[in-house]
């Protein structure tokens, strides 16, 4: 089990980004390589709204770890609205960097993370109006840490 704080910073790629995901190094550590002319998108959401959830359930082929990031993000623009569409029912990976400094891979050429979003509509006038993101993935290994860039 990962003991990731807060997290900061979210980044996604489409899976078909990656090029290539190094075995973990003799601190357990990985690399990631994106093909030519690809970068981490920024994945901005509301300050102090993103966890990290992680639970074991054992199977007969062995443990299973379910890994959720989830976070808010405000609906304030049409331009929020199309890049929260575009990463609809696409496989993605993400880097998300915790409170703490470590930056953790989610999701990868294998088994990649899915986005789901629901809305979130206020009680209130004055109540928050976004959306409630949730990735999530299936994978039998904690997320591995990614090397410092």
């Amino acid at each position: 089990m990962n003991n990731i704080g807060s997290i900061t910073k979210i980044e996604i790629v489409s899976q078909s980004d990656i090029d290539t995901i190094s075995e973990p190094d003799s601190n357990g550590e990985i690399s990631v390589t994106l093909n030519e002319g690809k970068s981490w998108n920024d994945f901005n959401f509301t300050s102090y709204s993103a966890g990290f959830e992680e639970d074991e359930k054992q199977t007969d082929p062995g443990n299973m770890l379910k890994q959720i990031v989830s976070c808010k993000v405000p609906k304030v623009s049409s331009e929020k609205t199309l890049e929260l569409a575009d990463y609809d029912n696409r496989p993605l990976v993400l880097r998300i960097t915790d409170g703490n400094g470590p930056k953790y891979l989610f999701g990868d050429k294998q088994k990649p993370v899915k986005m789901l979003k629901k809305i979130i509509r206020p009680e209130h006038p004055s109540g928050y109006n976004g959306y409630k993101i949730t990735f999530s993935s299936k994978n039998t290994k904690p997320a591995p840490v990614i090397q410092s860039d």
